[in-house]
């Protein structure tokens, strides 16, 4: 054993029991009891970390009469970091030194564990610096738990001492507690390595008299101490008795200054509450939540743009909802069905859709759905619809629905008279913070109004509450007995400085609620819901507030509102403060209102009908369709059209194209497949094209006759139509080709016209007056009639076989009017010499005289003469004029 060794044991036995001594250890008979305690610096530094608060702490050492003796203890903490002094008593043997302390506290995991350490200074040549460790573990509000390591109050450095300690509130006004520490070097422990001490500690009289205890057996001391506390003020003596106490320093009067909320894990036991909450400083409204303008739309959609721009947890959560619902009118149905229905006996029928039925109004909730008739699946839904007032609409119409389920449909909608009671859980969230004193009369009053009017409404309720200021006060379980409830609210008061709103909303979700009520949290402040001092942000509240399907009303200062989003993405509402509460009772309690029994049935099964629209020659036509029900007309795709015809027996439609006759068809629908098609097919018929007109003289006057229509490639006949007295005709022609009209009339040659069909559309008609002239007339002067149709080989006089038809039409003229003559004349183009041209003419003038000669016309009534290309009609620069002026006509002449 060294000389340090020798000199500290002759101190230790001349002393008897350093602990013995004033010191730090001994200004506190509440260890771990106490959270906030400064001298903690000295024993356990873990300690500092628990609670971010101010205590100072001052204490002197009193003799066996309670007199003053020397020494002296002070300590202070701010925030988690603490310093001291302390100036032990004198004895008659040593000369104590005095010493210093410096350390602090951190959380390492927020509620549950902490870890410290200190250092201490003092005035002893030898070994002036100590230190001390600990760490600090709370599974449990009412239950903490340490283990250290220090040196502090050992005589060498080398020595250390292992300190193991606990506490527990088993009732929330009393507190037990335990030491264990040991040492290697046992002459610490009058030579016994390991030191116990119990203890305990009572709150009387809401915490303002605190009596405690403490049992050291090895060491053979008692201690029994009393303090009084007055708000943040407090003092108190800890006098020690037995064999192991130094009669200079026999007691301790100690005095403190301690701005914890919450000093004790008694006190903490009792608010039910965890750490964090009782950590608020003066709170301001969180910088990061929205705040919400009383010019703000209510539309879902510019709910979730506002968020997607304001940026931070409110983007994701913007992602959230338009995951939630790719249609933003129906987001708060979808939240609905999503996060309250299993609240509110919304059990649905298995196999059948939750979006079966939506309303056109937001309003509109489903309150159940149950199956009538497992025969034929038929659903009975009850709801209700109210307007912007939250009044009750009466008369709702089957419009006011959408069946988004095309396999149902509304087969009867039904006023149902009696009331459906709905259970719905309240919890009225009061601020008690010192800024509500000018309200909180009022609000009170209002809030014991609503709470008697709930048990005269009939609803089945269950009430409950909170009260809190810049910590939870207290808090009641929702309960039918409205006394209870009262006497509970009674102590609603402005007596906080502060408010931790979200904190309180936060609480409330989790108290225990029925498992088939409607939840309902109702906050009353006059302050902002989302401030700094509890770190939580509007999304985190509207997370819990659907995780445990709470709707969340909040009677505010609509001023300074920033929780518009939850109370609405919480299917709740916001009111203002000062407007009588009985109001919103209409809106909390809706569901006693008068409702509606729709039913559905089943839809007959798909039946479509798919057509096919032809014209003449089977090709497919364009068009429309009009069916019987519809106000617009279908377009039919390249020919072909698709009609809906599930509810129908027979489905009547009109087929429409344009150049084509109308068509009207019925088609009965025959049920044979769970979905079935049926094919139809049909043909239009073309409208016809016509010419209409009348057969005129050249002097204008009309004549009686026939017309005769032809085809003027090989005159086949298409019609001969006799026209009215005044010489008027009307007749159809084919739709392509061309056509020569030929008017009869009698004593009159005809001038023939040539008309294409392509001049005409379908379902129009030409108009074409067609001339004859007087045989006398044409004589006298000198009327040519054109021959058309005579055709000859090229540069030759042959007649073809096809120019016979002409021909005998010319020959039939003759032969009905015997008394003239004519003159046949041929023409050319102006193509070759004029000399060949003009015998040309002559041959082919000669050539159709002879015809008519050969069939018993005497030569004498025929002159033959050719023109060459002394006569044209036309131009001979184009190939066109040059056609024009090879011609054949005939002229009547006089005898």
């Amino acid at each position: 054993m060294n000389v340090l060794n020798i000199i500290a044991l002759i101190v230790l036995s001349f002393t008897f029991n350093l602990n013995a001594q004033f010191s730090a250890d001994y200004t506190s008979n509440r260890k771990l009891g106490l959270l906030n305690d400064a001298g903690a610096v000295a024993w356990n530094p873990a300690m500092l970390g628990v609670i971010s608060g101010v205590d100072v702490l001052g204490a002197v050492p009193l003799d066996a009469s309670f007199g003053k003796v020397h020494g002296y203890a002070g300590f202070i903490k701010i925030g988690n970091y603490a310093f001291g002094l302390e100036k032990p008593s004198e004895t008659l043997s040593i000369s104590n030194p005095t010493s210093a302390f410096a350390g602090f506290g951190l959380p390492i995991q927020s509620d549950h564990l902490w870890i410290g350490g200190s250092i201490k200074y003092t005035e002893s040549k030898s070994n002036p610096i100590r230190f001390s460790a600990s760490a600090l573990f709370s599974p449990s509000i009412d239950l903490f738990a340490s283990l250290g390591i220090d040196n502090t109050t050992t005589p060498l450095q080398s020595q250390n001492i292992i300190t193991a300690m606990g506490a527990f509130a088993p009732l929330h006004w009393l507190t037990v507690h335990a030491r264990l520490q040991y040492c290697a070097d046992s002459a610490l422990f009058l030579g016994n390595a390991i030191n116990t001490e119990f203890g305990a500690s009572a709150n009387l009289i809401q915490e303002h008299i605190i009596g405690s205890i403490t049992i050291n057996p090895i060491r053979k001391v008692l201690r029994i101490g009393a303090e009084i506390t007055f708000g943040f003020v407090s003092t108190g003596i800890i006098p020690s008795i037995g064999s192991g106490v130094d009669e200079q320093s026999a007691s301790t009067a100690l005095f403190r200054f301690n701005f914890s909320k919450m000093p004790s894990i008694s006190a903490l036991k009792q608010k039910d509450i965890s750490l964090s909450d009782i950590r608020s400083v003066d709170a301001m409204c969180s910088s990061s939540a929205f705040e919400w303008q009383s010019t703000h739309s209510e539309s879902p959609e510019y709910i979730v743009n506002a968020m997607k721009n304001h940026g931070g947890d409110y983007t994701a959560m913007a992602d959230t909802l338009t995951h939630l619902s790719q249609n933003p009118a129906y987001l708060y149905d979808s939240i609905f069905n999503k996060f309250y229905a299993k609240y509110q006996r919304n059990t649905l029928v298995s196999g059948t859709s939750q979006y079966i039925i939506a309303a056109k109004k937001p309003e509109l909730k489903i309150l159940s759905i149950k199956p009538d008739s497992m025969h034929n699946q038929d659903i009975l839904m009850s709801v209700k619809i109210v307007n912007d007032k939250g009044d009750q609409v009466q008369g709702i119409l089957q419009s006011d629905f959408v069946i988004t389920d095309k396999k149902y449909e509304i087969l009867s909608i039904e006023e149902k008279k009696e009331d459906i009671i709905v259970p719905i859980d309240y919890m009225i969230v009061m601020d008690c913070s010192g800024s509500m004193s000018k309200k909180i009369k009022d609000v009170r009053k209002n809030v014991v109004l609503f709470a008697k009017t709930l048990k005269t409404a009939g609803i089945d309720f269950r009430i409950g509450g909170i009260l809190y200021g810049e910590e939870i006060i207290s808090s009641l379980q929702p309960t039918s007995d409205i006394q209870e409830f009262l006497t509970f609210f009674e102590d609603a008061d402005a007596i906080g400085n502060d408010e931790i709103t979200s904190t309180a909303i936060m609480k409330a979700t989790e108290m225990l609620f029925r498992p088939n009520a409607k939840r309902n949290i109702i906050v009353l402040t006059d302050d902002c819901c989302i401030q700094d001092n509890a770190h939580l942000s509007e999304i985190q509240v509207l997370s819990a507030l659907w995780k445990h399907g709470c709707s969340l009303y909040s009677l505010i200062n609509k001023e300074n509102n920033n929780s518009g989003i939850v109370t609405r993405l919480s299917l709740g509402k916001e009111y203002s403060i000062n407007q009588p509460f009985i109001d919103v009772l209409k809106d909390v309690s809706k569901e006693q209102d008068i409702h509606y029994m729709v039913r559905l049935g089943p839809v007959p099964v798909d039946i479509y009908v798919k057509g096919k629209v032809i014209d003449e020659s089977g090709s497919l036509i364009h068009g429309a369709v009009s069916v019987q029900g519809l106000q617009q007309q279908l377009t039919m795709n390249q020919g072909e059209f698709i009609i809906e015809a599930t509810h129908l027996n027979t489905l009547y439609l009109t087929l429409h194209s344009k150049g084509y006759e109308s068509k009207q068809c019925s088609i009965p629908i025959i049920r044979q497949a769970e979905s079935d098609t049926i094919a139809v097919e049909y043909s239009l018929i073309p409208l016809g094209k016509f010419i209409k007109g009348r057969i005129l003289d050249q002097s204008g006057n009309a004549h009686s006759g026939n017309i005769l229509i032809e085809n003027d490639i090989d005159l086949q006949v298409i019609s001969n139509t006799k026209t009215d007295d005044q010489g008027s005709y009307f007749c159809r022609i084919p739709d392509k080709g061309t056509y020569r009209i030929t008017p009869n009339s009698q004593n009159f040659i005809a001038h023939p016209i040539v008309i294409s069909a392509s001049e005409v559309q379908r379902g129009d008609t030409l108009q074409k007056d067609v001339m004859i002239s007087s045989i006398e007339q044409a004589t006298e002067l000198g009327t040519r009639f054109s021959l058309k149709n005579i055709f000859f080989e090229s540069k030759q006089w042959s007649l073809k076989p096809e120019s016979t038809l002409e021909l005998e039409k010319l020959l039939a003229f003759m032969v009905d009017n015997p008394s003239i003559s004519i003159e046949i004349s041929a023409h050319t183009d102006a193509i070759g010499k004029t000399n060949d041209n003009a015998l040309l003419s002559s041959k082919r003038a000669e050539a159709v005289a002879e015809y008519l000669a050969q069939r018993g016309i005497n030569t004498f009534r025929l002159h033959a003469i050719g023109y060459g290309e002394s006569l044209p009609i036309a131009s001979n620069d184009e190939e066109n004029g040059r056609e024009k002026n090879r011609r054949v006509e005939f002229t009547l002449i006089k005898k």
